[in-house]
């Protein structure tokens, strides 16, 4: 059996944002190159925003992840540090979360995530690489909400 090349893990697959942006990126990529093996991992499941034309799996399949895996928020990036699989890890920081809604974690637990060496940060614009570069590292690059010829670029 093979082992899927690469792979995104998203806490719901289901209408938001995020997720509309993911689906219509990867669809975008399975048509421009079909031979691209990119799989969404999902920790919670609900309606789909769209119909899709890539795989979708639960999130506890991500360890078969050979090449590329990029988490989506700091719970799925919480993931990602455990998964052994992937030869590259991106934590894709679609928003701020860190700001706002982790009351439960402390500047440890958080620089544990945002200053991992074994994940590159990749920003949502130029406002989050400059917040994130200042706090805590230089991201990668910037991918404006899931441009599927720079996820293409990282997932190939």
């Amino acid at each position: 059996m093979n082992r899927p090349s690469s792979g995104i893990l998203l806490q719901s697959v289901g209408r938001s944002d995020l997720a509309i942006e993911a689906c219509q990126s990867l669809n975008n990529l399975t048509d421009t190159n079909p031979y691209l093996d990119i799989i969404i991992f999902y920790r919670s499941w609900t309606l789909l925003p769209m119909p899709i034309r890539f795989s979708i799996m639960m999130d506890a399949e991500c360890w078969g992840v050979s090449k590329t895996l990029i988490s989506t928020d700091i719970k799925t990036t919480q993931t990602l540090i455990k998964c052994v699989g992937p030869q590259k890890k991106y934590f894709y920081v679609w928003d701020l979360e860190w700001l706002e809604r982790t009351r439960d974690m402390y500047y440890g637990d958080l620089a544990h995530i945002y200053n991992n060496p074994n994940i590159e940060l990749i920003a949502r614009n130029e406002q989050h690489y400059n917040i994130l570069h200042q706090m805590w590292k230089k991201p990668l690059c910037i991918m404006k909400d899931f441009d599927s010829q720079v996820l293409g670029d990282i997932c190939s």
